[in-house]
């Protein structure tokens, strides 16, 4: 069984700009942090390890 992409171009530019704006959300949210002086030692790498581990699944 073949897998085809249902979502038209203008689908894929909606999805492509709101994964942009989280991708750069975060790193506003990390840089914001850090410049605060906020430690939070190795926590923040446990989503990035969880979204790994779901991506090489797929």
């Amino acid at each position: 069984m073949v897998f085809e992409c249902n979502i038209d171009s203008r689908g894929k530019a909606v999805r492509f700009r709101l994964g942009l704006i989280g991708v750069l959300a975060g790193i506003f949210l990390a840089v914001s942090l850090l410049l605060a002086g906020v430690d939070l030692g190795v926590l923040w790498l446990l989503p990035l390890e969880y979204s790994g581990r779901v991506i090489r699944t797929v």
